[in-house]
């Protein structure tokens, strides 16, 4: 039976190749490359959202949780609406779990899990058949119980997803967690056992990474420049606050720094484009293009769509707000080739469309701006966003000489800024707008 047809049939078989290589090879690279691929054209609308969300599981496998945050978010504030399901709400909150927990925020991390669990609790009898996806919540909990000490009666349950584990996998993640067990319960050979396990058959996964860094510890040696790098990607999650990025910025930059990072080229480029975000949102925009230049151009991370966009997209701040307009169009225009009209669940477009409203204002071409300013304002979720959408509004009126109505957004973000590039730019404009 043909459920979508023939381009349907492609799809499908794509994403279960690229699934299989998760599953069996512990790599997700090629799930995530197909999910964020430039040719999702040729990928049917129904069977797109099943390979978004196994790219988000993707990222997380893969250490990437800080990038699969954006679109977990969004992906939950679209669930929020009544036409969402019970077992997608379970699975965003179960991922959104993951991804704090790699992020060392703790509070919230457990705080998603328990989401999950109340959803997984609303299930009918047959999608409570699945048990990989029950072995998950199990794997995902037993995790968090780890970090809060309440290891009483823990190894015979870890144990058992040990011998349920459904694909190597899910077989590497679980001897780590039993490595981590006998590390906090004294028990040297065996944690060593477990976690020389993961080291060895994890390949490209994130607990492959954690499973070697364990091992030196263990072993007394010192941590590599990939360590050092996602150390500080984790103080730098717990710290993160766009409206005061100052702090995280000095952990990102103390490890750029190291030459044992520096040594780590992909991790590098990673912490480099968290700084620039943070710069940006200083206002140093100077230090932003300095850093993006120390990128190798060809390292294979740059070949994700979402990475890729990332990168062009700070540029394209730093240079507008220098004035280098002409240059910042045309990086626009080429982050704007990396999209198709499918993809649903990129961040990165609503930014985008913010941005080019912003270039439209200061190149003068105002028609249409308006309308789409108001719309991002009455749709944004965060402070930040309504902040940027605040902004544009009255960047917008002051250019159409109606400074009495970009008054109340400009006063808007000159409060509400904190220490973000935004608040001086709104106490400046309100200077020099205000009447004599």
């Amino acid at each position: 039976m043909r459920l979508f047809g023939q381009k349907a049939k492609k799809s499908v078989s794509d994403n279960n190749y690229a699934l299989n290589g998760l599953r069996q090879n512990c790599d997700p690279g090629p799930l995530i490359e197909l999910a964020t691929a430039t040719g999702q054209a040729d990928v049917h609308k129904k069977v797109l959202p099943f390979l978004m969300v196994n790219g988000l599981w993707a990222l997380v496998a893969g250490g990437c949780g800080e990038a699969a945050l954006p679109g977990l978010l969004q992906w939950r504030d679209q669930l929020d609406r009544p036409k969402g399901n019970d077992m997608s709400r379970c699975q965003c909150h179960l991922l959104l779990s993951e991804v704090y927990a790699q992020l060392e925020r703790w509070q919230e991390a457990v705080a998603e899990q328990n989401r999950a669990m109340e959803y997984y609790g609303k299930l009918t009898e047959a999608e409570l058949a699945d048990d990989v996806f029950r072995w998950m919540l199990c794997r995902s909990g037993y995790s968090l119980r780890l970090h809060l000490e309440q290891t009483a009666g823990l190894e015979p349950l870890l144990l058992q997803l040990l011998d349920t584990a459904p694909d190597p996998w899910r077989l590497a993640e679980v001897h780590l967690l039993l490595g981590r067990y006998y590390l906090t319960a004294g028990e040297r050979e065996k944690a060593e056992e477990h976690l020389s396990y993961t080291a060895a058959r994890g390949n490209k996964l994130f607990a492959q990474k954690q499973a070697e860094m364990l091992l030196r510890e263990l072993r007394g040696e010192g941590p590599n420049g990939e360590d050092l790098a996602g150390k500080a990607q984790q103080e730098m999650g717990k710290l993160s606050d766009p409206l005061d990025p100052q702090p995280a910025l000095d952990i990102c930059l103390e490890a750029l720094s190291r030459p044992e990072v520096q040594g780590a080229p992909e991790r590098c480029a990673l912490l480099r484009l968290s700084a620039c975000a943070d710069l940006v949102n200083l206002g140093r925009y100077e230090e932003v293009l300095a850093q993006l230049a120390l990128i190798p151009p060809d390292l294979p991370i740059l070949a994700q769509p979402a990475i890729k966009i990332r990168l062009l997209h700070l540029s394209l701040l730093a240079r507008m707000e220098l004035g280098q307009l002409t240059e910042a169009v045309a990086l626009q225009q080429e982050a704007i080739s990396l999209f198709t009209e499918e993809e649903r669940l990129e961040p990165y477009r609503r930014t985008l469309t913010r941005t080019g409203y912003e270039l439209r204002v200061r190149q003068g071409q105002l028609e249409g701006v308006e309308a789409g300013a108001k719309e991002l304002l009455d749709t944004a979720t965060g402070e930040l966003d309504k902040l940027s959408a605040h902004m544009l509004l009255a960047r917008y009126y002051l250019a159409a000489g109606q400074k009495e109505r970009a008054r109340p957004h400009l006063e808007y973000a000159a409060k509400g800024g904190r220490n973000h590039h935004f608040r001086k730019d709104a106490q400046s404009l309100l200077k020099h707008s205000s009447p004599a």
